[in-house]
């Protein structure tokens, strides 16, 4: 009676590695992939995303000690890291995707990625002008008024840096 039954498992075991193998595999999609969800969108994107704008605050205090003088690095290596970091924050399919995720939404759904990338740019175009010697406030002024929005819906409380400064 034993063997029999012993047998009889092996046979299920077999059949069911079988039919385990021959299955499709469930991959979760790839973050940039993922379809907006119209509520709490900007709680799901905090784990992807946190980490990125907090690389970019750190570049505004880097950016603020070269102000100072207390950084050798030059203006347009500390752009192209904002660049860099901008492009982390969102490609041009990671906005298609969002944008695209938000149109079925009944209510408004904040851009989180559009909206921290746009701070980034402008922020990189503030230093730009740094560079060049022109006191463009504008810009500063875009880039405060994006990052401070970017930060509010990540959660994080705002930076008080002459880069933001409005006046």
């Amino acid at each position: 009676m034993r063997t029999r039954f012993a047998a009889l498992a092996v046979v299920m075991l077999l059949a069911l590695a079988v039919v385990a193998a021959q299955a499709p595999t469930a991959q979760a999609p790839a973050p940039q992939e993922q379809p907006v969800s119209c509520r709490n969108y900007p709680d799901m994107v905090w784990p992807s995303l946190r980490p990125r704008v907090d690389a970019l605050r750190r570049l505004e205090r880097e950016a603020d000690d070269r102000l100072r003088g207390l950084d050798t690095r030059t203006y347009p290596f500390l752009a192209g890291e904002v660049r860099k970091a901008a492009d982390l924050i969102a490609d041009a399919k990671m906005l298609e995707n969002e944008v695209a995720g938000a149109k079925p939404c009944r209510n408004a759904v904040p851009l989180v990625r559009a909206i921290c990338r746009t701070a980034a740019l402008a922020f990189a175009a503030a230093i730009d002008d740094e560079e060049k010697g022109e006191a463009n406030k504008d810009n500063r002024k875009a880039y405060g008024e994006s990052m401070t929005t970017c930060e509010r819906l990540m959660g994080l409380g705002p930076l008080n840096m002459p880069w933001r400064a409005a006046d």
